[in-house]
This record gives structure tokens, C-alpha cells and sequence, in this order.
């Protein structure tokens, strides 16, 4: 197939190697009567520095797209998605045999083909050598297509005649992503014109030799560009030539206004290695903000500025300019840092008329709390650190008790369920991060041959999060039960029990209604609650259900461990 070789060198060899190329490549259509264009194409690019830091200068090509070609067509050009400055592009004109030229701009994108081969490493004869001079050429090949020809190489020695006795040996390296090579004959260093058809073609081969045996060549179209990894028309052209970034060397930025009113998003590109992208200087004298920043309202309102001083402060709902909140530090000696919570959470509030200290520093290693007067407090008391819950996010390390109080008790007790397969539970909350992958208990009092019991947790709304599954409640032992690991988040957890036989006890807190426990739990009964949803022979069922019954008793001891 016959292809327009569209070439756009917009630097000079001699200043050093060509920028990489992308191939566009596509049938083309006029808008109306949808038959092939056929005409004079012309190509102006806006002058820019590639990504591989090539200078391509903003010069038009005209070239020529005959009716023979019927529409088909290929260019290779600069990719200038990623170059500085940024927002270039090339426009496009197509130019038929009369009326106004039909108009496109065109985004390059960068693209990975395969490279031309080198010229061939050697050519050698085979039999009798002579006197003829050839030139061989050699093109890549993949699934996609074909790259243009590479350099030639020279021979001065071949037979007059090529045959299986006499014959010339062609040599190359490979080339990476090649899949086959094509290998071309000239009888003078001119390659064989790109595009053209004719007896050029000695042969393919997927290796990087071959045998040139006879004279008569075969015929090909010689490759008009590097279509290995192409785009087609689609994947360059837009509706709009882009919108510029703004660079700016250190003395250019005078005046108030750089950009005003813009068509689209205005982009500073920090520089390529080091340096600040914007810097934004107050003057001596001058009390006003140095930056302010509006909402879109119809009357635009100030929400954000750094004022004179370099301080940020932000407006509340109504900007007045007068009861705003402002962020300072003073003269620390260290990096301070604050960190918002990763979900939603509130990370520090103030009470409405409020005229007391609310936010005071907690000695993460020791939990002491060092307070500003009154801290902590209702506006009318003072915190201390008993009154604080101190939530270590940490997973790492550490157990916990399924009550996560310590009752006042001096021996440990039984507990039991008082009914087959009930499901228990006991509520409680954890005030840190921990990871699960162990539960231990122990069985006081067997249930019988082939009696079970099961302890887990589940969370406030009642799904079970973790579960020992069915133990065995005969033997007594401290059963130490591993579990797939599981991470819990400090909050409110539903501690659970159960077990197919009503003989079944396990080593428990003693509870005692109005004892120590109670003030721990801010109640004036210790209430274990019985669940609609049953167990099955020591399985906790996925939901507890609903609260079915409530009971005091007491309450299995049971670790929770990494």
C-alpha cells in the first residue's frame, strides 16, 4: 500500500540527533462528498523545545497528496503533548482543488515505534567474488508495521552474476522490538525512493542475515514512514488549540494583573530541576493582604488571604473581614505538625461564646496531659488526665480482655449460658488500634462429650467481626485459638459467648451488683443481654439480633491477643 511520507525534521542533523517521532496515519475524506482527498497538505507546528530537549522551530511544510494515494497518508512528527512551553500545537490545512483550504490543530503524543536498523555490519561474498558495486538497505518489521529504511552499506566486489554458487552475504544487528527485517538493493547509494513501487526487495527473514543469489529482485513498496506504533487521526486532533501554560523569567512579572479573564485553566510549571514555582512578595509599607482568593458567587466574597504579615486566614460563611480565623506559630524551636483525621472525624471544636481553653498537649508516651487553665473542661471545671480517654493508634502490639474494665475481684469464677446454643454478649468499648490473630480462654467445667463453645466479637451495629468457631467443651483446658488476623479501630464492640450445653463453664470475672465493676461501667447493675439470634453447636451466628433478655452474671475471662 502506497503512503504520502509526510517528514517533519524541524532540526537540523548537524546540530546533533533528530527528536523522537510519532507517525500519524490515516485515511483521509473530504467533509462533504466522503470521497478520498487528494491535494497539497499543509503543516505549520508553533515553535517549541521537545520533551528530549530538541529545539523545533515553528517553519510550514507543504506537501502533496495525489488522487493515486486515494486518501492515504502518513506524517511523522515531533510529539508536543509534553513540551516547553506547553499548550503548542500544529495546525493543519488541506488544501483541494479549489475553495477554502479545510482547517484542523493537532496535540502529538508521544509513541513508542521501532527503530530503523543500522546500516548493515558487513557484506560478504559467497563463491567467486567480481566487480560489481551493490548497495543494501535494511527496514524493521513487526506485528503493526514496517520502519523506514535504514543507512546502506557498500559493496565494490560482488559477482556480476547472482546465483546460489555466487552470491552476496548481508549482516546486521537486531533491533529491539523487531519481529522480521526486510532487506533492499540499489545499485547506487540513493535508497529506493520511499513510497515507490518497484523491484527494490531481495527478501524477509526473521534472523539478521540473508543470502542476496540472484539478480532479478522482487517487487515492494518501499516504506514511506515508521508505521511500527501509529496514530491514527482520531488520537490527535481537538476542537480547540490548547491553552498555554505561563512561564516567566524573574523580571517579566510587572504590573497587577498577568492573566485576566482566561478561557481556560492557567497553569505555572515549576522548573525542571529545583527553584519555586510562584513566589508571591509583599512591600515595605503596603498593609494590604498579599493574596486573596473569592468564591464563584454572583458578587464574588473573600474567603482565604495571607495577610501582611505572611499569616493565612480564612472567612466563616459571611466574609466581613473582621471575624475571621488566623493560624500562627510562635517562634517554634522544632517542625510542627498537624494532622487531620483519614476519615470523618472532627478534629478540634469549640463551644458556641466560648471563653475557655478547649485544646491542650498530651505526652503521647506517657499520656500526662499539660494543661492551660481551665482545659478540657465545660467552661465551668478543670480536666484531669483520669477524665481523658487516651486512643493510641497502633496495631502493632499489645491485648485486651473482652470487658475492658478490671473488676475489683480477688479469684476468678465461672460463667455459663442458661440456655442451649444462646448467644451473650457483653458491650464494652476499645479505646485503641489493635490487631487480633489469637483468643484464649479456658473451660472450668466440661459440657459433655461433643459439647462446643464460642467466643468472639461483634461490632455496635451487631455483625460479627471475629470468632474462634466451635471449640470443644468438654475438656478443661486454656484453649489458645488462632485466627485469621484482624484489625480492630478503637470504638464500641459487642464481647460474645455461647455454647450448645448449659453444664459449660468458663474461668470468669467475679461481678458483684454494686461493687467496683458498676462505677467503671456507670451502672448500677452489671447487664449481660441474650441475642434473638442463636448459635449452632459453638458457631456465633453472622447477626446477634436484637437484645432478647438481659441478666446479671458473670462475664468469661477471655484475652484477646496479637
Amino acid at each position: 500500500m502506497k503512503r504520502l511520507l509526510l517528514l517533519m525534521l524541524f532540526t537540523a542533523r548537524l546540530w546533533g540527533q533528530a527528536p523522537a517521532l510519532t507517525t500519524v496515519q490515516d485515511t483521509f475524506y473530504r467533509p462533504l462528498s466522503a470521497a478520498p482527498f487528494a491535494g497539497t497538505v499543509r503543516i505549520t507546528p508553533q515553535g517549541f523545545t521537545s520533551a528530549d530537549a530538541r529545539a523545533v522551530v515553528g517553519t510550514a511544510e507543504s506537501y502533496s497528496l495525489p488522487a493515486a494515494l486515494a486518501g492515504v497518508g502518513c506524517v511523522e512528527l515531533v510529539p508536543n503533548t509534553s513540551s516547553s512551553p506547553s499548550g503548542t500545537s500544529y495546525q493543519v490545512q488541506f488544501y483541494g482543488a479549489s475553495g477554502q483550504p479545510w482547517e484542523e490543530t493537532w496535540i502529538v503524543p508521544a509513541s513508542t515505534p521501532v527503530a530503523a536498523p543500522a546500516a548493515p555490519t558487513s557484506v560478504t561474498q559467497a563463491g567467486t567474488p567480481g566487480s560489481t558495486t551493490y548497495y543494501y538497505f535494511v527496514s524493521a518489521t513487526n506485528a503493526t508495521g514496517e520502519t523506514r529504511l535504514g543507512p546502506g552499506t557498500v559493496t565494490t566486489t560482488s559477482a556480476a552474476t547472482l546465483n546460489g554458487t555466487d552470491y552476496n552475504v548481508i549482516s546486521w544487528d537486531a533491533v529491539s522490538g523487531a519481529t522480521g527485517y526486510r532487506v533492499w538493493r540499489s545499485s547506487t547509494a540513493t535508497p529506493p525512493a520511499a513510497g515507490a513501487t518497484g523491484l527494490h526487495l531481495v527478501g524477509s527473514t526473521a534472523g539478521t542475515t540473508i543470502n542476496d543469489q540472484s539478480n532479478t529482485l522482487n517487487s515492494a513498496t518501499v516504506p514511506a514512514c515508521n508505521d511500527t506504533d501509529p496514530v491514527l487521526r482520531s488520537a490527535v486532533l481537538v476542537t480547540r488549540p490548547p491553552s498555554p501554560s505561563i512561564q516567566f523569567n524573574p523580571t517579566q512579572v510587572i504590573g497587577t494583573a498577568v492573566v485576566e479573564d482566561p478561557l481556560a485553566t492557567q497553569t505555572i510549571t515549576a522548573p525542571v530541576t529545583s527553584g519555586t514555582p510562584l513566589e508571591l512578595k509583599g512591600r515595605s509599607g503596603n498593609t494590604d493582604n498579599v493574596l486573596e482568593v473569592y468564591d464563584n458567587a454572583e458578587t464574588p466574597a473573600l474567603k482565604y488571604a495571607v495577610n501582611a504579615s505572611g499569616l493565612p486566614y480564612f472567612e466563616g460563611a459571611t466574609s466581613d473581614g473582621v471575624n475571621i480565623t488566623t493560624f500562627s506559630v510562635a517562634d517554634p524551636t522544632a517542625p510542627r505538625t498537624i494532622t487531620v483525621p483519614n476519615a470523618d472525624s472532627v478534629l478540634v471544636v469549640g463551644d458556641s461564646g466560648a471563653s475557655n481553653n478547649f485544646l491542650t498537649a498530651v505526652n503521647p508516651s506517657t499520656g500526662a496531659i499539660s494543661k492551660a487553665q481551665p482545659a478540657f473542661s465545660d467552661l465551668s471545671g478543670t480536666a484531669t488526665g483520669s477524665q481523658l480517654p487516651i486512643i493510641v493508634d497502633t496495631a502493632d502490639q499489645g491485648y485486651f480482655l473482652g470487658v475492658q474494665v478490671f473488676p475489683a475481684a480477688s479469684s476468678d469464677t465461672t460463667a455459663s449460658v442458661t440456655a442451649i446454643d444462646q448467644t451473650r454478649v457483653f458491650q464494652f468499648v476499645l479505646p485503641f488500634r489493635v490487631t487480633v490473630g489469637n483468643i484464649v480462654s479456658r473451660v472450668t467445667t466440661g459440657g459433655g462429650a461433643g459439647t462446643f463453645y464460642g467466643i468472639g466479637l461483634y461490632s455496635a451495629a451487631g455483625s460479627l467481626v471475629l470468632e474462634t468457631g466451635a471449640l470443644d467443651a468438654n475438656t478443661v483446658a486454656i484453649n489458645k485459638t488462632a485466627i485469621t488476623p484482624v484489625t480492630l479501630a478503637p470504638g464500641a464492640y459487642f464481647f460474645a459467648w455461647t455454647s450448645d450445653s448449659t453444664s459449660t463453664a468458663l474461668s470468669a470475672f467475679v461481678v458483684t451488683s454494686g461493687g467496683a465493676t458498676d462505677a467503671i461501667l456507670n451502672a448500677g447493675s452489671v447487664e449481660k443481654v441474650g441475642t434473638a439470634n442463636a448459635s449452632a453447636a459453638g458457631v456465633l451466628p453472622a447477626s446477634m439480633g436484637t437484645i432478647s433478655a438481659l441478666s446479671i452474671a458473670s462475664i468469661p475471662l477471655v484475652s484477646f491477643e496479637r
